[in-house]
């Protein structure tokens, strides 16, 4: 078999020889040479086809094991027909180059960039075993509910985290969806194909921490050349951000992939992406205007915590100045969410101040923050003391919890600061919608019951 057959060659079919490639840019575009002497002769059979992992429209990944590692690894070539165009070859060095410099344990390592003896351009990279975010969402069809939706947001944290990371070194990934994550067999979580990544000049380069980080260098750069024609929409309909399904290329920056951070959250949430359907002109359209059905307004089996519709929602906004402004600040919202953490509004009564009524609605419940209080209630005419409460204590949670009217009042001794806890957010807290609810609403239920004997007891009495 002839050398001239290479990598593409012998993946296609028979034993071909792998060379050792030297890449230099020359003006215009970036032009692959084989060093003359070429690889020894035990290096010529380097790698091991196991079969085709998947195809797209540039290029064809194969798992393959490197002989001379014995390493198995995922092999990606650009397909012939667009080898010889100078920006596809182009565009694909820039995704190798990329992918070897994001150095990230939440995205797939570049092993090795090369060009066979035929010319075709590959590069080789770690080889995920697991599956994407989509087969999982796929496999997940049933209704949503918290327990199903807390997996898809540990992943979603740990995407968030190799994104943050990519825009501290001035890339934007410009295509994430499902399709794109990858899970592994231990639960690992991967970011894939960079082939639309765009480099930018980061807008915070130092990541939440401040750090300045080196900016990814690529090829491109030293030839000046531009991929990305003003224009000309790329990327995944379903997820994508108004700007950019504009083709309004000079506005993406790192607001861009968290519009589509976002996109995957509310796919999580509500079962759909945000842009689905069969017509594309639609489709368009609706990306173009970030017009999505809310979360609220779908008929969902079992109503998750607005909390969580809204971060999507934030995220989603059409105007980035109204997104999270980062990957890390979308991120710590969901931690927050899922650690239960709420940015609690404060009140401050005067001594003597009533916070709680006997016999008002109730549609709030209070922490104390600083101060003490005093709760009592009146049965037959006559008060009866209570008790003290004090920082940290809380009240007012059961007549919420039991849709029920107050059974004490509450009153300042000093000045008092409470954190209030409005109806929705305690009745969509994470707890209360879990197997943990039923029992949360079963004592709240009980305790009502108890004091309405109470207050018979001490009625009979008089």
């Amino acid at each position: 078999m002839k050398r001239e057959r290479g990598i593409l060659g012998w993946l296609f079919g028979g034993s071909g020889n792998a060379a050792q490639p030297h890449v230099q840019p020359t003006s215009g575009e970036t032009r692959a040479r084989v060093d003359g002497e070429g690889p020894k002769a035990d290096l010529l059979e380097r790698f091991e086809s196991r079969g085709e992992i998947g195809r797209g429209g540039m290029a064809t990944v194969y798992h393959v094991v490197d002989r001379n590692l014995l390493r198995h690894s995922a092999m990606k070539v650009l397909a012939p027909e667009l080898a010889r165009q100078g920006s596809f070859r182009l565009r694909f060095l820039e995704e190798a180059q990329i992918g070897g410099q994001l150095d990230h344990p939440n995205i797939v390592p570049v092993h090795e960039l090369g060009v066979d003896d035929a010319g075709a351009l590959y590069f080789t990279m770690k080889l995920v075993v697991g599956e994407t975010l989509e087969s999982w969402l796929f496999r997940d069809v049933g209704p949503r509910s918290v327990q199903m939706v807390a997996p898809y947001l540990d992943v979603l944290v740990k995407v968030c985290d190799a994104i943050s990371f990519a825009h501290s070194r001035g890339v934007v990934h410009r295509d994430l969806k499902p399709a794109n994550i990858m899970i592994g067999s231990y639960g690992q979580v991967y970011v894939m194909d960079w082939g639309l990544a765009r480099i930018i000049n980061a807008r915070n380069s130092g990541g939440s921490s401040g750090r300045a980080r080196r900016p990814i260098a690529t090829t491109r750069d030293r030839d000046n050349v531009e991929l990305d024609e003003e224009g000309m929409v790329a990327g995944s309909i379903s997820y994508m951000p108004p700007e950019q399904a504009k083709a309004q290329n000079h506005l993406v920056d790192e607001r861009s992939d968290v519009f589509t951070l976002g996109a995957v959250l509310y796919h999580v949430i509500t079962g759909r992406a945000p842009f689905a359907g069969d017509d594309l002109r639609e489709r368009v359209l609706r990306a173009q205007a970030a017009k999505f059905t809310p979360v609220e307004e779908m008929e969902l089996a079992h109503p998750l915590p607005q909390r969580l519709g809204a971060i999507a929602e934030r995220a989603m906004a059409y105007d980035p100045e109204e997104r999270y402004q980062s990957a890390e600040a979308l991120k710590q919202d969901l931690l927050n969410y899922q650690r239960g953490a709420i940015d609690l509004p404060l009140r401050t009564y005067p001594p003597g101040g009533i916070v709680v009524k006997q016999g008002d609605v109730g549609d709030e419940a209070y922490m104390i923050k600083f101060g003490t209080c005093r709760a009592w209630k009146e049965v037959g005419g006559e008060r009866i003391e209570l008790g003290i409460l004090s920082q940290g204590d809380v009240f007012g949670e059961t007549a919420v919890l039991a849709s029920k009217p107050r059974t004490a009042t509450v009153e300042a001794v000093d000045e008092v600061t409470v954190a209030v806890v409005d109806a929705d957010t305690l009745n969509e807290g994470v707890v209360l919608n879990n197997w943990l609810g039923p029992f949360v609403r079963a004592l709240a239920q009980r305790y009502v019951q108890l004091d309405q004997r109470f207050e018979q007891a001490v009625s009979s009495k008089r």
